[in-house]
């Protein structure tokens, strides 16, 4: 496997914070402490989950980052602590230019440690091992232009007359030594333009600067922050305004190196989001950090989220960003999205439902945003149709976060890529790699979901779709049940939904209670969705559960990860690993379980635990199987049961 490989030779991502799979609402900007609190508290009005509130740059004071605009944004230690009360979280932009400003601390810290990048304002000097050719004439001769033959010259008798020589004035040819670099050209900072105006850029490539860099964020440096606050690294290829390439010139010095920016170009980004991380790790010890950033290198992955840069409110670019995201998580970096609605110009209610719809299944990093100039657009701005449309998809997401987390710890243990091509989980099926809906509108949840995205309007054929499922057991239509088996299928859509699909012998993880924010359904219950495959009437998953925040995962045993089997009747647990830590007991409690693709209605259901078997009518339901209809569909039903057990203990559940 080249993915596994790749992590095994690079390192492995640690797992992110839960919260960072939930709904992120930024814009460039909101502009008050009044303008934060709207938005949060129009998503509790509306009842829209999300998590995190983002501020870009207009939060700051004049463009220095790691400060507040002091009339805008008062009180930001309120501002954070009103969000953590709610459990949701804050990101600031923090970009790696530093505004030129004698009153700027961040500003005269790093000149006065010498830590900027340098620039060489070049001098020449004569080079001292040159000298004169022995040959070489210093004068030149050129007859005279104001001299005239004299009145008795006579060519016939006395022949051609001549000027007499003198020297030629213009002549530049007196011998120079060759010119070379003088070794001793004086060294300054390198100040470039960007947000603030007059920048300059830290060198990142020495480690006493970094050191530095994420020593800035500890909670007695960064007023206003809390724990709870965490850290956007935009601009940081690095982006230079008035330069030939709008980056840093390739000449400039990295004096810990002693080289020139040529020859680490691609990984200056990659050090400045690297010392974030890890001053995020020693504000808060034990936490896990959360850095985005827009520049990334190999080894990103364990330091940081990455979207895909600013794109447009344009069908082209909802489609567009299947592919994206797709090729990014083959590179080893699989927590990406794309900004939901585009950034540049606005999405009309069409636009802006089909990508949330695409969203919440295909993108690992859930982010809208939008340009300074554009019309908010929030969900509930939208008309009633399109907010509640938006909600549905939002909802979707969160009843799907114990899926997600699920697969980036297959992420974080094996490296599989948590969304990918179809071709990945499919190499040996053509159609993965030629037939054009499979490869440009498709993209794989882990081997569980496929999504197809749309990305036409209706008034252009959005109505309609061609679905490409993939040679295996068959497909489970994720919002009606209905079974397909593979093969290619002409759709009619509504605006309700796009094409989605479970991969027939899948079980999957969900919490069916939506709450405001991820953290807010820690203590929820699963509900164990086994989609069955209609040949052996089996099935396989998997669940993992630790505290969802910390880095206590990582001693190898404080967590919970089950391998879950339906065979001959019965659900149980193949393999269980690590064990909860006291406190988090009541995390792995199931209270629901569906099956789909029975091929006749259920009598009745007994849950034993721990060798007992128990029937309670208060914990255990058997409701009339009901009928599943679809495409080429086989006689099939699903059955939802409540039985409520333990996923830590032993236990068996069978249907007869």
């Amino acid at each position: 496997q080249v993915s596994s490989q790749f992590h095994t030779l690079t390192g492995h991502a640690p797992m992110p914070p839960l919260w960072a799979l939930g709904k992120h609402q930024c814009r460039w900007n909101y502009m008050s402490e009044r303008d934060v609190a709207t938005v949060d508290g129009s998503y509790d009005k509306y009842d829209l989950p999300y998590d995190v509130l983002w501020l870009d740059i207009e939060h700051t004071d004049g463009k220095a980052y790691f400060t507040w605009h002091p009339a805008n944004f008062p009180t930001p230690e309120k501002m954070v602590a009103s969000l953590s009360a709610k459990n949701r979280k804050l990101v600031n932009v923090v970009d790696p230019h530093i505004k030129k400003d004698e009153k700027f601390h961040v500003y005269t810290e790093i000149r006065d440690k010498g830590l900027f990048t340098k620039k060489i304002d070049w001098r020449t000097m004569d080079d001292p091992t040159d000298s004169k050719p022995a040959d070489w004439v210093e004068v030149e001769k050129i007859p005279d232009p104001e001299a005239t033959p004299p009145e008795v010259w006579n060519e016939e008798e006395d022949g051609k007359w001549e000027a007499p020589k003198i020297d030629n004035p213009a002549y530049k040819g007196s011998w120079k030594a060759r010119q070379i670099t003088d070794p001793n050209s004086p060294i300054s900072d390198f100040e470039g333009w960007c947000w603030p105006g007059t920048a300059l850029y830290p060198d990142f490539t020495d480690p006493k600067m970094r050191e530095y860099w994420g020593d800035q964020f500890a909670l007695d440096k960064y007023k206003g922050t809390n724990a709870d606050t965490y850290i956007w690294n935009d601009m940081n290829e690095p982006s230079v305004f008035n330069a030939m390439e709008v980056t840093m010139p390739r000449d400039a010095i990295h004096p810990n190196g002693n080289v020139e920016h040529r020859d680490l170009h691609n990984m200056y980004g990659y050090y400045v989001h690297r010392a974030t991380f890890e001053g995020l790790a020693r504000r808060t010890p034990g936490d896990r950090p959360f850095v985005l950033t827009r520049s990334f290198f190999i080894g990103s992955h364990k330091y940081c989220a990455i979207w895909t840069g600013d794109n447009t409110a344009e069908w082209s670019h909802v489609i567009t960003s299947v592919a994206m995201v797709g090729a990014l998580t083959l590179a080893g970096q699989s927590l990406v999205g794309a900004d939901v609605g585009g950034f540049f110009k606005h999405p009309d209610a069409e636009m802006v439902t089909r990508w949330y719809q695409l969203a919440v299944l295909a993108y690992p990093f859930l982010r809208n945003h939008a340009h300074l100039e554009t019309p908010r657009r929030e969900p509930y701005v939208y008309d009633e149709d399109t907010m509640l449309r938006v909600k549905a998809s939002l909802q979707l997401r969160y009843r799907m976060l114990p899926l997600w987390y699920t697969l980036f710890q297959e992420y974080h243990a094996k490296g599989y890529p948590v969304v990918r091509p179809l071709f990945w989980d499919f190499l040996n099926d053509p159609v993965t790699h030629t037939d054009h809906d499979a490869v440009e509108n498709q993209i794989m949840l882990g081997d569980v979901v496929l999504v197809h995205g749309v990305g036409k309007p209706v008034a252009e054929g959005g109505d309609s779709a061609t679905v490409v499922l993939p040679q295996c057991a068959g497909w489970y239509d994720l919002h009606t049940g209905a079974f397909s088996t593979p093969g290619r299928y002409p759709l009619k859509l509504t605006l309700d939904s796009i094409p989605a699909y479970y991969r027939a012998g899948a079980i999957v993880p969900l919490k069916n209670r939506v709450r405001r924010s991820s953290t807010c359904s820690w203590l929820d219950p699963l509900t164990l969705q086994v989609y069955l495959d209609p040949t052996t009437g089996t099935a396989k998953g998997h669940v993992y559960i630790d505290d969802y925040k910390t880095t206590t995962y990582q001693d190898g045993k404080s967590f919970l990860d089950v391998d879950l089997e339906f065979s001959e009747g019965a659900l149980k647990a193949s393999a269980v690993r690590g064990q909860l830590p006291a406190g988090l007991t009541d995390w792995a409690q199931v209270e629901r379980v569906e099956i789909f693709g029975l091929k006749a209605p259920i009598k009745e259901a007994n849950l034993m635990t721990k060798g007992a078997v128990h029937e309670s009518h208060k914990r255990m339901e058997v409701p009339i199987s009901r009928s599943l209809g679809g495409a080429q569909s086989l006689h099939s039903s699903v059955v939802k049961i409540k039985p409520w057990f333990d996923l830590r203990g032993e236990w068996k559940l069978t249907v007869q």
